[in-house]
């Protein structure tokens, strides 16, 4: 390590929490993975410094650092995830391994829009690598007071339906498309006094012409009232609201004008703040729209717990998450 690399590492008894955000790394690269991770650090944080002698103070105050006693167990393969033009003709083995890379807080401002522009935003696009991975994320105790996650959570949800133990059962609506507004309500009404706690959208059925929002919603809830009567029990229906942004606030609307009593979003579909605009009214399921296709893969994207965590963070209150595909 050259003396101007010594200036993007750090230790982890110099990491000051609320000065740092730490975001942990699991990536692959051919040669020397120390040298790797500062590249990285330099990389996600100045692109490029053209005086580094004279940029000492931008280097101290800004730039993203390599938690040098961070760095976890090494694996070796000949058989790299990801093609990269750099490696082509590389035979040695490739090394990967997971590090932590402390971002000073003072580049995000306590924008989550920032933050994962900066750390996830172009990773995966950096040739040197042959598989990158975002791990997690140590949100500071500040940004989780700002943002405030859940207002329900399961504990507000069990209290709406006067349901303190057990499972509460969600069950969607099948076949996710092609039903009409009164068959699809019928539907719920046949699940609800089944004796499930409450029924939702498919992420697949929206506003088709042949199934109108506000028809749907208009006719399932008094369908949920019915059931309610009937069981004497409080009952939850979580509409879909999505589509083009310039719909959103008017399906919205519509739903709590009929008094749905939850609501999905497909976070990666519209936009994760989609969640924070509208949390607090009722309930707010997060569907996984996308989310597989940027988890599943060990060295690319993000970890699915990772998505979790920031979707809890900006105020979900339930997020759908199926088992993984073993086959």
């Amino acid at each position: 390590m050259n003396e101007f690399d010594k200036d993007f590492v750090i230790s982890k008894s110099d990491l000051k929490k609320d000065e740092y955000i730490v975001v942990r790394y699991r990536f692959e690269t051919a040669g020397d993975f120390e040298s790797a991770a500062i590249a990285l650090a330099k990389e996600q944080s100045f692109s490029t410094i053209e005086d580094p002698e004279n940029e000492k103070k931008l280097i101290k105050l800004y730039a993203a650092k390599v938690v040098i006693d961070s760095v976890g167990e090494e694996r070796l393969t000949h058989k790299p995830p990801l093609p990269s033009f750099i490696h082509d003709n590389y035979t040695g083995s490739f090394v990967s391994r997971e590090v932590d890379l402390a971002y000073p807080a003072r580049l995000f401002s306590g924008s989550l829009s920032a933050l994962i522009s900066m750390v996830i935003g172009e990773v995966h696009n950096i040739a040197k690598f042959t598989g990158i991975k975002v791990v997690d994320i140590e949100f500071p105790e500040s940004w989780k007071k700002e943002y405030g996650g859940p207002v329900f959570g399961l504990e507000g949800i069990r209290e709406y339906l006067g349901k303190p133990t057990g499972p509460v059962l969600i069950s969607p609506v099948k076949p996710c498309v092609g039903l009409s507004p009164l068959e699809f309500a019928d539907r719920v009404y046949e699940c609800l006094i089944g004796g499930f706690d409450g029924v939702k959208d498919d992420e697949l059925l929206l506003d088709p012409e042949y199934c109108s929002f506000e028809e749907r919603v208009t006719l399932t809830m008094d369908r949920v009232r019915k059931a309610e009567q009937q069981t004497g029990k409080k009952k939850i229906y979580f509409a879909n609201v999505g589509g083009d942004i310039d719909k959103i606030d008017e399906m919205f609307n519509v739903a709590m004008t009929q008094g749905v009593s939850g609501i999905m979003f497909s976070p990666l579909i519209n936009g994760f703040d989609i969640i924070k605009k509208y949390k607090g009214r009722v309930p707010i399921i997060a569907h996984n729209n996308l989310t597989h296709g940027m988890t599943r893969h060990p060295l690319l994207g993000i970890s699915f717990s990772l998505w979790v965590k920031i979707q809890r963070l900006i105020g979900a209150d339930m997020m759908i998450s199926p088992a993984p595909d073993r086959s």
